[in-house]
């Protein structure tokens, strides 16, 4: 496994799965909005409070239903959802992550620090998503959020032909620091 630097744009993938794993991998995906279906035979009570662009299909999972995704997470921690995707893997590309067997998924879900323009990504390769989040919450003790208001700016003088590194340096310390004082108050 290997960690490369990449947040997609507007992937499209298929959730499987109804109950609390699902759900907080929903979570995730509808906060950093990621396009998405979930299929499960049952759905917790708290998935009707999500806003689930691409809806929820109540049904047993069959091998048809992956042929339009590239990207499937399965969350129901069942051998034989995990075999069949293994297997559908083989035999054409699909990128899986499998929530009961972090060694056989080819992605797995971070821990994201998500202020508008600045995304930063936390992960332990499925060992510990616990550790990850606990990592992320810190960090995002640190980043004050006015970071976007930066990042906004940045982004007109750099459009503008404006590219000041020096500048924006000393901006997101005094920046980070104004956070740090504020706390401390």
């Amino acid at each position: 496994m290997y960690s490369l630097p990449v947040l997609l744009v507007n992937p499209r993938l298929l959730l499987i799965g109804g109950g609390k794993v699902a759900y907080r991998k929903a979570k995730v995906l509808i906060e950093n909005r990621v396009e998405f279906k979930v299929i499960a035979e049952e759905f917790l009570p708290s998935f009707n409070n999500l806003d689930l662009e691409f809806g929820m299909v109540r049904k047993q999972l069959y091998v048809d239903d992956l042929t339009s995704f590239d990207i499937v997470v399965d969350a129901t921690g069942v051998s034989h959802v995990a075999d069949m995707l293994l297997r559908e893997k083989e035999k054409r590309y699909l990128l899986v992550n499998i929530a009961a067997s972090p060694e056989k998924s080819d992605f797995y879900f971070s821990a994201l620090v998500n202020y508008g323009m600045l995304k930063i990504a936390v992960s332990t390769d499925g060992a510990s998503p616990t550790v990850g989040k606990v990592v992320r919450d810190k960090i995002k003790s640190l980043i004050p959020q006015s970071i976007n208001d930066l990042l906004q700016s940045k982004a007109e003088d750099r459009k503008a032909g404006v590219i000041t590194p020096e500048l924006s340096r000393r901006e997101v310390e005094t920046a980070i620091d104004k956070n740090k004082d504020a706390d401390i108050v």
